[in-house]
């Protein structure tokens, strides 16, 4: 049985060159989410310091079921994530969650991640502790990983700030919100547009001649407009 179908079969995204997908792409997360793991992950260059920042992640993790990996290095501690991809990662000094940071260790720079999205990892080029692996354990069998302990990785180390790549995310995700927003604006307006040309459409017949069902239709019109008024006052 090659590599690719024992993880598969162990229950983890996996793509054609055999690394293990963190949160699967689809429309919702929902789709993939009996696949999703998150990962903290620390790449350095090897060094006495390096493994002894190793040691301290993993004492602060205190987690014996999660699945940890060293190369050189770079340390990896898997888990399952149950949640949305980005809800793992703890907040940065704006509030936002971030994945990637950066970390200076024994005077060298070096990267902390902490998350799930856009994350993947080749499990046979890492070396496992007490030979417990993507290969041996099932993702179904690893503990959760929850913001509280992402955070509380983060706050345990000397942490600057995001590297190029989070902050491309970053971006990445506000445009996509300012679109969101600026397509529910111009929803709103075309509806408040509606509400007033039927308004005016009807305004002056009287009950008897537009029927019971439009008396009804300019009703719920009126009382729209009235809410967005009373919206927009309670905004200035």
């Amino acid at each position: 049985m090659s590599n690719t179908t024992i993880l598969r079969m162990n229950g983890y995204s996996v793509d054609a060159d055999g690394s293990i997908i963190c949160a699967r792409e689809s429309v919702t997360h929902k789709r993939y989410a009996h696949e999703q793991v998150a990962i903290i992950r620390i790449d350095a260059g090897d060094s006495k310091a390096v493994r002894e920042l190793h040691t301290q992640v993993i004492a602060v993790c205190d987690e014996p079921r999660a699945l940890c990996g060293i190369r050189g290095g770079s340390l990896i501690i898997v888990f399952r994530c149950d949640g949305p991809p980005n809800s793992v990662e703890p907040s940065d000094a704006r509030g936002w969650p971030q994945a990637v940071r950066e970390i200076v260790i024994d005077g060298k720079a070096a990267t902390l991640v902490t998350g799930s999205r856009s994350r993947s990892f080749d499990p046979s080029e890492f070396e496992w502790r007490g030979k417990r692996s993507p290969f041996t354990v099932k993702r179904d069998e690893l503990p959760p990983l929850h913001i509280e302990l992402s955070q509380s990785v983060v706050d345990s180390l000397p942490v600057g700030g995001t590297t190029n790549e989070q902050d491309d995310v970053y971006e990445h995700d506000m445009a996509a919100a300012r679109v969101r927003v600026a397509a529910m604006q111009s929803e709103e307006e075309q509806h408040a547009a509606d509400d007033e040309a039927f308004l005016k459409e009807h305004e002056n017949m009287s009950g008897y001649a537009i029927g019971t069902v439009v008396a009804a239709q300019v009703t719920a019109a009126f009382e729209r407009i009235k809410a967005r008024l009373r919206r927009k006052r309670e905004a200035a």
